[in-house]
């Protein structure tokens, strides 16, 4: 399938004589086609059907999220989902998030796993929304122990991609999702970074 947005090339044609002038186009850029998806935090960029992926525009954290599918069979999450008090407070109060969830404790796993390697926690929690979109379609469904019941198993969701944050950055690694097996309440929402073993 032809990528479903416009892309601008920048062209510049030089003449080397006196009667003939210099022309130059925009500069490249993407921008959404009218069957693009959009929200209050992002839209959609591009989707590729070929390479099973989907490229999302994060506009409130200024990054560009690639999304891939991971399967190829249908997950039974209802949208929207239902978050967590701990998944909102990422959206609602990011400054928050980070003292109460524990990632400004120097030295702690959280925040070695994040500022430690220049990560920004906020980002890593609170991508865009519309990522949670693909969750039927794209995610590989699994199974984890409860938090909270010894006997419980919750359903996670996974799925795989790349993150290019406002610096450039690129992180690979999955967007994974935890719901509560009995309330089907989201309560773990992160983008997993993956790091290389020495």
């Amino acid at each position: 399938m032809v990528w479903h947005y416009v892309l601008f090339f920048l062209s510049v044609f030089t003449v080397h004589s006196a009667e003939q002038a210099t022309v130059s186009l925009p500069k490249p850029s993407l921008t959404p086609t009218k069957l693009s998806k959009k929200s209050h935090d992002g839209f959609v960029l591009a989707t590729d059907d070929r390479s099973n992926k989907v490229i999302i525009h994060d506009t409130r954290n200024q990054a560009v999220l690639t999304v891939f599918k991971s399967t190829n069979e249908l997950n039974r999450i209802a949208l929207p989902l239902s978050y967590a008090r701990n998944v909102r407070q990422w959206f609602e109060n990011p400054q928050a998030a980070k003292k109460d969830q524990g990632y400004l404790i120097p030295g702690s796993r959280k925040y070695i796993l994040t500022t430690r390697f220049g990560n920004d926690p906020v980002l890593l929690h609170a991508f865009s929304l519309l990522v949670d979109d693909y969750l039927p379609y794209f995610a590989a469904q699994g199974t984890k122990r409860s938090r909270k019941y010894y006997k419980q198993y919750d359903t996670t969701l996974t799925m795989q991609g790349t993150i290019i944050d406002h610096n450039q950055k690129k992180i690979k690694g999955a967007f994974t999702y935890f719901f509560d097996e009995k309330s089907g309440i989201c309560y773990h929402r992160f983008f997993q970074p993956q790091f290389k073993h020495r």
